[in-house]
């Protein structure tokens, strides 16, 4: 009986060690699950920074462009730009690009491209109208 009170006695010693180490590793682990989210979604942010910037300078080139011109020169409005950057670009960083499924992601892409296209479109037509 008293090997039992004995034992109790030190695990009453080292109880506060074991709680603080304890503690210290669910905290750890949580800081670095929240680290690990804070670092993608930064990345995440960072990616769609720069395909909006890269959108932005195409549709002003384009612009410039037609300007140049002169005459009367369709360019699509600027969301389309920035639409279809953004889907290629998330439809690349979702998959390893291969032989076979970059033609699929083309191909989704310019299904994504037509439909904001006709979208305008059927827009420029309806504000044509309402003129």
């Amino acid at each position: 009986m008293s090997d039992i009170i004995e034992c109790v006695s030190k695990a009453n010693e080292y109880l506060p060690i074991f709680s603080a180490l304890g503690g210290a590793c669910v905290a750890g682990a949580i800081l670095y699950i929240n680290n690990l989210a804070t670092i993608k979604s930064s990345e995440r942010k960072h990616h769609r920074e720069i395909m909006i910037n890269t959108s932005f300078n195409h549709w002003k080139e384009k612009t410039n462009m037609a300007i140049s011109v002169g005459g009367h020169v369709e360019c699509d409005p600027l969301e389309s730009y920035i639409v279809s950057l953004l889907v290629f670009s998330e439809s690349l960083s979702d998959k390893k690009i291969t032989k076979e499924n970059i033609i699929e992601i083309l191909k989704y892409t310019n299904e994504i491209d037509d439909l904001v296209s006709n979208y305008q479109s059927n827009k420029h037509k309806k504000e044509k109208q309402q003129k």
